[in-house]
């Protein structure tokens, strides 16, 4: 079976990391993105497509040299196509059944256990659904006592929201469903596709639980990063250097005495932490230096810049070969 995993954006909401590095290929945890999302998948998934636009020949040049257990294909969008019309864009390479990820989702859905159900209900596309507090700011998904979608209310406020649950970007679909897509053409999975299944009563959704995060943003990025390191503790604990787990370390990271790392911080490879330097809700990237009493909270810093004695990094995303 196939999975293909839309990643044709610009990664704008990661800027300006995204100008040297497209987002599948952004380090979180020490690993490219995408490579998180790959992970996820069933052993069933034999073939990944990867739909990239933006920055593509990188992408291609990381996966040529590819060693994990699934063939790795990428297709490109030579203009933007949405995600739909990224999904027919790699229509050549898909079976009867297939699943289809959003590139920068880190979730807990079991997609094997999904695929199953998808099945069970002999449904076009199944959806896997995450329960959330407040829907404002997303779509929520009215249900019938099938677990069959019966519509999408944009935006809802709490009163008017028919559940508290939203698409977790993860989903099961068979081939039919490609039929609803012109090829070349730009369409919306969500705004197009799936509201005429849902007329088709061939709409289905998959509840799960554990965790989700939308890691295309700061905030969610360094949730996930968190998430991810979780069980993370130092290989090397350097004396005099505070840790507070969990902290995930590169090879060849150097740390002097005096400086207070995590919790919730990784540090790429080849990255030198000055003394009494200070490191908290962070994700520090390959090659580069924080100077003498630095301080760098709830930031992520993009590979080989340098941030100077002193300085304070809050709340930032800082580029690729910057110094600060």
């Amino acid at each position: 079976m196939e999975a293909v995993i839309l990643s044709g954006g610009f990664g704008t909401r990661l800027k300006p990391i995204t100008e040297s590095i497209p987002k599948p290929l952004v380090p979180l945890a020490n690993r490219p993105l995408v490579e998180w999302v790959i992970q996820a998948l069933p052993p069933t998934v034999d073939k990944v497509v990867l739909s990239v636009g933006y920055m593509a020949d990188a992408v291609e040049e990381h996966f040529r040299g590819w060693e994990g257990p699934r063939e790795v294909a990428v297709v490109r969008e030579e203009e933007p196509l949405g995600t739909g019309g990224g999904l027919k864009n790699a229509e050549k390479h898909l079976g009867t059944m297939f699943v289809v990820m959003n590139g920068d989702v880190i979730s807990s859905v079991d997609v094997g256990e999904m695929v199953e159900y998808h099945i069970k209900k002999e449904a076009e596309t199944t959806i896997a659904l995450w329960e959330v507090e407040d829907v404002s700011a997303y779509g929520a998904v009215a249900l019938d006592s099938d677990m069959r979608i019966r519509s999408f209310v944009e935006k809802p406020d709490h009163a008017s929201a028919p559940s508290r649950m939203i698409n977790a970007g993860v989903y099961v679909m068979s081939h039919e469903v490609l039929d609803l897509m012109e090829p070349g053409r730009a369409c919306s999975l969500e705004r197009d596709v799936f509201p005429e299944i849902a007329r088709r009563q061939s709409l289905y959704g998959f509840r799960f639980a554990g965790h989700w995060v939308d890691a295309g943003t700061r905030e969610n990025f360094l949730r996930a990063n968190a998430l991810l390191i979780r069980d993370a503790v130092p290989d090397v604990k350097e004396p005099g250097v505070s840790y507070t787990p969990p902290v995930l370390m590169g090879d060849g990271t150097v740390i002097e005495p005096g400086a207070e790392i995590g919790p919730n911080v990784t540090l790429g490879d080849r990255v030198w932490v000055a003394s009494d330097a200070k490191i908290q809700n962070a994700v520090i990237m390959d090659g580069t230096s924080v100077g003498p009493g630095a301080v760098v909270t709830d930031s992520v810093i993009g590979r080989g810049s340098m941030l100077q004695e002193g300085v304070r990094v809050d709340r930032e995303i800082i580029g690729c070969g910057v110094a600060v």
